[in-house]
């Protein structure tokens, strides 16, 4: 295993035995980013539209996008479903299976899991929760909050610049626990405003 030079690695993997013979004559190094990708075999599927959110479903493996347009907004649910057309069922492989060849080759069991829980496969699909809320209070709030947000980071970061001209690193790691905490505020209070 592992016996073939880098330099002669394909561009291109097709087909399962193309898959194969990587995994068999390279060294992990090479396929390890071609067999992961297998993993990533889901897709959204659209399964009605609406101009209301009334009958439409939103859960670990739904959502519901909203557009906008001069007639009034439209909503789309669609569901997380596996693709058809994705490589794994392609070949007959199951993430399972993939998982495990990974492992055995000396893949982390943690990086794969976090990997796949961010593309939504280990656990329930993430998105945001659509809201029949259009109310101008609440886009006012978060103009303001921008506004105000934006004044802070721009005063901060003057204050940056001029430290790193003065070569002053402990002002400028204290501006950066700063930025940090104003990071922070903003995201809960333009939660906040999301929620009322």
């Amino acid at each position: 295993m592992g016996n073939l030079p880098a330099s002669s690695y394909p561009t291109e993997l097709k087909t399962r035995e193309d898959y194969d013979f990587v995994r068999q004559n390279f060294d992990f190094s090479l396929w390890k980013k071609d067999w992961r990708a297998l993993l990533f075999c889901k897709t959204w599927r659209t399964l009605k539209t609406s101009d209301s959110l009334d009958g439409l479903m939103q859960d670990s493996t739904h959502r519901v996008i909203k557009s906008q347009s001069p007639a009034g907004a439209s909503y789309v649910e669609q569901e997380y479903v596996d693709d058809p057309s994705a490589k794994i069922n392609l070949f007959g492989l199951t993430q399972d299976e993939v998982k495990q060849i990974l492992i055995d080759a000396g893949d982390s069991v943690d990086e794969l899991n976090e990997l796949m829980k961010k593309e939504g496969y280990a656990d329930a699909v993430t998105s945001e929760i659509v809201k029949n809320d259009t109310s101008e209070e609440a886009a006012a709030k978060q103009a303001e909050l921008d506004a105000k947000y934006a004044a802070s980071k721009a005063e901060l970061y003057n204050q940056y610049v001029d430290a790193a001209i003065h070569a002053d690193t402990e002002t400028q790691e204290s501006i950066k626990k700063l930025m940090t905490q104003i990071d922070a505020q903003y995201d809960a209070e333009y939660a906040a405003t999301k929620e009322k």
